[in-house]
């Protein structure tokens, strides 16, 4: 391979790279802050939004709580999944008091899991971009 091509695909892994790990900030970001700033309710599934995810289709459950000052709220989950979820089924929710229509279903401690595989992506494609930048893939 030569150091052109090398090059090329290095810092296209690097591009990938930058941007699993801006993903994967930013929803890292908004569930700290949803944790830090955020308040409690308990939420019910009344619904949920199908949507085409990388040619697979998702169910991303559309929540209905009710806020502190008593206003009822619709949200549709940031986190989907391949089977329709259960209708009536409770979930807690975390919302920002001055901002509840960025409402979210609170994850297991609070950090979000797709937050988390962004990252390792990242990371592995930054390990990627080192590997075709040190030259380590060529052929003896």
């Amino acid at each position: 391979m030569t150091l052109q091509t090398r090059m090329i695909i290095g810092t296209v892994m690097l591009v990938f790279a930058a941007a699993f790990g801006v993903a994967g900030f930013f929803i890292t970001r908004r569930s700290f802050r949803l944790r830090a700033k955020g308040r409690a309710a308990d939420g019910v599934i009344i619904g949920c939004d199908k949507m085409l995810v990388d040619s697979l289709w998702r169910f991303f459950p559309k929540v209905e709580f009710q806020s502190q000052d008593g206003e009822t709220h619709i949200f549709t989950a940031s986190a989907g999944g391949s089977q329709m979820p259960r209708i009536g089924r409770r979930v807690r929710v975390s919302y920002l008091p001055n901002a509840p229509e960025d409402a979210d279903v609170s994850s297991f401690g609070g950090i979000s899991f797709f937050g988390v595989v962004m990252f390792l992506f990242a990371v592995g494609f930054f390990g990627l971009s080192l590997i075709f930048y040190s030259g380590l893939v060529e052929q003896p």
